[in-house]
Parts: C-alpha cells; structure tokens; sequence
C-alpha cells in the first residue's frame, strides 16, 4: 500500500502556529505539542484478517524550523515556570511512525485504518520534520471463522458480581484447529490485560458456543474492555471481537426543580436550576437540559443545554441557567429539566409557572 500525505498548512494563533493537514486529524498529550496525523483506510472484505502491517518504506523528511507550537499542560504542572521544559519536551515527538486498528462494520465487512504519524516535531529546537510518502506491507489470510459475543448487562454489572458473555463461532468452512483466548482489561490505553479463558477446539465446525465467564471481585468500578480471539495452531488470527462491560451500575436522579422569583412579570429575569444527583456506584457525566414551553400552545419558548459532570458516587451537580420573560408574556409556562447520560435519561422535572403578580384585595372588617 502506497500513501501519499498531503503538504501541511501553518497557520498562526495567538503567537502560536497550528500545523494541519488537510483530511487529516491531530494528536497530543499532557505536555506535548499539538502536531497533524494523516489515517488511511482500507476496506476489507468478508473474512479478510489483518496480521501485521510493517512500514517498508518513508521517504526523506523536509524540514521546517522556527515552529512554535502550543503544548498542553498537565494539571501538576500549572505552577511551573514559564518557559520551563521537561524531558518530554527536549526531545523528537512522537517517536512511532505509524499504528493500526482494524474496525469491524455490521455487514460484515472491514476496515484497515493505518494512523501515520507523517509530522515529528523538537520543541527545544523549533524543529519540524515532516515525511510525506510511505509504503506498507499488509499481511492477511481468509478465515471462514466468525464470532459473536452476546448477554452482557446493558446496564452493568455489581462489583463482585459475575459477568456472564455467551461467545458464539461459526466455521463455514472444512474443520479447523483453533485456539479461542478472552481477556479483560481496563478501558485506559496502555492497561494491563487478565486472562479469562484459553480453549483449544479440534477439528471445529459449523457452530459452537460457550460462557466467557469473569469474577470481578476486586476490581474496580469502571469501563473494561473483554477481547476474544481465535487463532489457528501458527498463530494466525482467524476472527477476533471486542465489546465494553460496565463495572459499577450506572444511575442518576434530576431533582429538586425550583425557579425564582416565584412572582414575576413581563421582562423580568428568572432563575432556572435543579440537581443532577449520581446514584450508581461510579462517575458519570451528561448534558442537562432546560425547556421552556408555553403552557397553552405547548411550543418551546427557549431550550437551554449543558454539560454536566463528571460527578462521583453519591454526590449532586446544580445545574442552573437565567431565562429572561418576553416582553409581552403574561400567561402560563411549563419547564421541564432532564439530564442524558451513558445513552439514557433521567425522569424529566416538571413546573408549571406564572408571569403576574397576585393581587390581593384589602379586607373589610364590620
């Protein structure tokens, strides 16, 4: 596979350049600068499995000096001096010249994406090198073999609880020798992997399914990654899949809806605010939403949206947002105030409001 990476485009902000790619994207780190990427895809066809993907050629690098590029910075690091560079910083970054992934589709189907990493970058020397052509060396075979996993807790699981995945494979093809491994590991990159099953299957064909079973006590709340791959005898990869398991139940409660002033007229400011309360056992974040409507007509008036989070167990974020009353809009609203998280809501808060003053009529006593 040949790819050739389109030239860089500098711009400058703010006394600092921005160096991109055009269809590329970007990549950075606490502390690092933020410096282009270029990925190149790939579509695979049904049972086409990637082996290795080996760099066999780049070409020279051209060179550009005088770079200044902005570098975050970590939260330990806000006090530093200005100026102040690390080890990281004083040195050729990033040091990989590419990764890839292959990302399964639902027809079957996949996709090779090489992330090249064309744009390395000294910031102790303003120095840039960029690489524009590469060659690679994609090795695959044919596999008949498909997987499934399937039964996992959509809302996740206790700690201590058992998961339970049911693994399917299909082989459409003559009997084969295969070596079925599932490990677990959590979400966050470069953590480190536990081994959940390895099974050896002689002469597999057609289909077959067993548990992929993990006893999770121990282990903290959180997002895991399970992975399950088949190989033959040699090594080579005949299928593999990946799905996400909840470590911790995630729930959350809107409450506590209230709008002040309680009187109000026409123009007047008001103030919109409810608590977005964490009641599962890990951290969660959202967006909360605010919804002004006209109690007659039901139209949405205003709609106010922000993010929420993350919050901890047990702990309450206010949520609260100003709403001016139009200028002619006396009559009734209704406000409803809700929070989306992890791909569900909370019970929507209701409150039906009135623009007007009561007037109170003085009482006559005989």
């Amino acid at each position: 596979i040949t790819v050739t990476v389109p030239d860089y485009i500098v711009d400058q902000y703010d006394g600092y350049h921005h160096v991109s790619i055009p269809g590329g994207g970007s990549l950075s780190e606490p502390g690092r600068p933020f410096l282009p990427t270029f990925v190149h895809e790939v579509p695979l066809p049904v049972g086409y499995r990637v082996q290795d993907v080996t760099l066999v050629y780049r070409s020279a690098p051209a060179t550009a000096q005088g770079l200044t590029l902005f570098a975050g910075i970590e939260a330990s690091d806000a006090d530093a001096p200005a100026g102040h560079q690390t080890a990281e910083t004083t040195a050729w970054w990033p040091t990989e010249q590419f990764d890839w992934e292959v990302v399964e589709n639902p027809d079957g189907t996949s996709t090779l994406r090489i992330h090249i990493y064309p744009f390395i970058y000294n910031a102790s020397i303003l120095q840039a090198r960029f690489y524009k052509e590469y060659t690679f060396q994609v090795s695959y075979t044919v596999s008949p073999v498909e997987i499934a996993l399937v039964g996992q807790s959509p809302l996740g699981y206790g700690q201590g609880e058992e998961t339970a995945a049911i693994l399917w494979l299909e082989n459409s093809g003559p009997p084969v020798d295969a070596v079925v491994s599932a490990s677990v590991r959590p979400e966050t990159p470069g953590s480190q992997a536990q081994g959940l099953l390895l099974q050896t299957l002689t002469g597999m064909q057609g289909l077959a399914h067993f548990p992929v079973r993990w006893e999770t006590d121990g282990f903290a709340p959180g997002t895991y990654l399970l992975e399950v791959e088949v190989r033959d005898p040699n090594g080579n990869l005949l299928d593999s899949t990946m799905t996400t398991v909840q470590l911790g139940t995630v729930s959350a409660e809107a409450e506590n809806l209230r709008v002040t002033p309680i009187e109000f007229l026409p123009g007047d400011a008001l103030d919109i605010a409810f608590d977005f309360r964490n009641t599962g056992t890990v951290p969660i974040s959202g967006t909360a939403t605010i919804q002004v409507l006209s109690y007659a007509s039901h139209d949405t008036i205003a709609t106010f949206e922000q993010g929420v989070g993350p919050v901890a167990p047990g702990a309450s974020a206010p949520i609260s947002v100003n709403w001016t009353v139009p200028p002619q809009g006396l009559g009734a609203y209704k406000i409803a105030a809700y929070v989306l998280y992890d791909a569900r809501g909370t019970e929507p808060l209701m409150a039906v409001v009135h623009a007007g003053r009561r007037i109170y009529l003085p009482a006559i006593m005989k």
